[in-house]
């Protein structure tokens, strides 16, 4: 079973307060739920809340210890279009997080390393559809593939 959540955008006590109330468990400093179910973030993880980076590495080590699924909104594009040095209008919530980015210290701010994006490429999230997944989600995706395609240029 999946709990779907969206557009968090930086709010990360609202977004404990929400698993919390789902019944997760914090293990590790990530929610794990223990009927087996799986957090899958359907983007917008950043912007406009104070806490946009961490809810970044929150998703990250999610993801990256087989807790959550993610799949990026226009929010976690943009920023990662930033970050890669192209050219955005920081604004709609995206200065908040440059504000917060603006804060590390020098090494952590470099802004050319997208680590988020490179744990979970639009294109890997994408491509999960059709492989491996419960009945009830399309084998074949028409978009997966695009983005897969994308990705690899």
């Amino acid at each position: 079973m999946y709990d779907i959540i969206g557009d968090i955008h930086g709010c990360l006590s609202t977004f404990k307060e929400l698993v919390n109330a789902l019944d997760y468990e914090w293990k590790d400093g990530i929610p794990v739920h223990p009927g087996g179910r799986t957090l899958v973030f359907v983007g917008d993880i950043t912007d406009r809340g104070p806490h946009s980076l961490d809810m970044i590495r929150l998703v990250a080590a999610a993801v990256r210890q087989k807790k959550g699924l993610y799949v990026p909104g226009n929010h976690c594009n943009k920023l990662y279009r930033y970050m890669i040095g192209r050219p955005v209008q920081v604004t709609h919530g995206l200065e908040t997080t440059v504000a917060e980015l603006e804060a590390l210290p020098g090494r952590e701010r470099k802004k050319n390393n997208p680590s988020f994006y490179r744990i979970v490429p639009i294109g890997a999230a994408l491509s999960r559809f059709g492989r491996g997944q419960p009945d009830h989600l399309p084998r074949r995706h028409s978009r997966a593939r695009h983005w897969k395609n994308k990705q690899t240029h």
